[in-house]
């Protein structure tokens, strides 16, 4: 889950913890050693491990020990672990791995030379975008509602007629460029079959599609701000980017006197900051103007189906 401070990746993972369909762990930081402990927790099961703020889990000490602990267990769902010290074994082991970055964290992630490699097809990035307004700091957690739900969605069926329509290619395009052209359908059908799960549905039908669909402004951040320095070199996110494009959804628009004294910046730094946004079609503003606004078509195609899903559930 990516977003800046405040605006609610934390109750998140609480809502998820809370409704106990498998297994769930929380962790701030995992290491091998670490994961030798567990073992009893971890082999021949299914477990969801739940991290707060990938900040501790990932750490200058740990470096990509752990990212690379939990992408091993994602693909093989086995990991060996061998040092001076011991060796041990974790087989049949089943995860979901959900964890909180802030943008800086995630452009820091995104650096890394197995990013491209390993990392970004095994983990989806879902940025929590608000329109219009951002969630209020509250003492109190919000109440799950107990449902319902299949328990193992991998009997869920998938309709040719679904797989054939506009949305399920649109979103594949998506997921193709989040994640890479093998895995996009696999993580595509996963999600879809979850939300058929969570209705507790036996196939996967328009509405779960539909969902989806409304959903994809939280999916195209990262893809749309991601930056090259060279051919070879990989996608970095650019996070600057990202904390404007942010502000400016929660407002509708905002000045550029607002978003200096705000983020306490000059004039030169909003300039560099925002340019992606306004070359890309994201954000308008032109020179002369004192505030910029979501472009329209962008909110078109992605704020208005949220906004209309948001009104009728």
């Amino acid at each position: 889950l990516v977003a800046s401070r405040g605006r609610g990746k934390t109750t998140v993972l609480d809502a998820v913890k809370e409704l106990r369909h498998r297994d769930v762990l929380i962790i701030n930081v995992l290491t091998p050693s670490g994961a030798r402990r567990l073992r009893d927790v971890l082999n021949n099961n299914s477990v969801t491990l739940i991290n707060k703020d990938f900040s501790s889990f990932y750490t200058e000490y740990l470096k990509d020990a752990g990212i690379n602990f939990i992408a091993s267990l994602i693909t093989d769902h086995s990991y060996r672990g061998t040092t001076s010290i011991y060796n041990f074994d974790l087989d049949n082991v089943y995860v979901s791995f959900l964890s909180a970055v802030q943008p800086k964290m995630l452009s820091e992630l995104s650096s890394l030379p197995g990013w491209e490699s390993m990392y970004k097809d095994r983990f989806l990035r879902i940025s929590l975008l608000y329109w219009r307004g951002k969630p209020k700091p509250t003492s109190s957690k919000p109440e799950v509602p107990k449902v319902e739900m299949i328990a193992d969605p991998s009997p869920i069926s998938i309709p040719e007629s679904l797989r054939d329509s506009a949305k399920y290619k649109r979103l594949l395009k998506i997921f193709t460029l989040q994640t890479s052209e093998g895995r996009a359908k696999q993580h595509l059908e996963a999600l879809l079959k979850a939300s058929a799960a969570l209705n507790n549905r036996e196939v996967v039908i328009k509405d779960d599609l539909d969902f989806l669909d409304a959903a994809s402004l939280y999916f195209v951040p990262d893809i749309l701000l991601g930056e090259r320095i060279s051919v070879g070199s990989p996608l970095v996110f650019n996070d600057d980017a990202y904390v404007l494009l942010e502000y400016i959804i929660e407002k509708g628009e905002a000045t550029k006197r607002e978003i200096m004294e705000d983020f306490k910046i000059s004039m030169s730094t909003l300039t560099r900051d925002i340019k992606p946004l306004l070359s890309l079609g994201i954000v308008s503003g032109v020179f002369g103007e004192q505030k910029y606004t979501i472009n329209e078509k962008f909110r078109k195609k992605y704020i208005v189906p949220l906004e209309r899903w948001i009104n009728n559930a």
